[in-house]
């Protein structure tokens, strides 16, 4: 947050939508996959809570997107122009 050049983005999604991605992705039974996420998410939550020194605040973020509902080519369209309008790049 302290570069002026920067573009701060969080990427989003409910947690049954995640289950079923990670299950048919990894081919593993729901409550598998559930203990997955379950994980990672502590391990994300952890990692930013150490940079952070505190529990992350979201309005350190420019953007949050909800990976549910906007596709991957859509995310990086819209991420290359909030970079265009920030002038991070040309």
């Amino acid at each position: 947050k302290h570069f002026e050049k920067s573009l701060h983005l969080r990427l989003h999604a409910p947690l049954e939508w995640r289950v079923k991605q990670v299950a048919a992705r990894d081919n593993l039974p729901v409550d598998q996959a559930v203990k997955v996420l379950r994980r990672i998410d502590a391990e994300r939550c952890s990692l930013r809570d150490y940079f952070e020194g505190k529990k992350s605040d979201k309005t350190l973020f420019d953007v949050i997107y909800n990976s549910m509902t906007l596709s991957d080519d859509e995310l990086v369209e819209s991420i290359i122009n909030m970079s265009k309008i920030k002038k991070i790049i040309d």
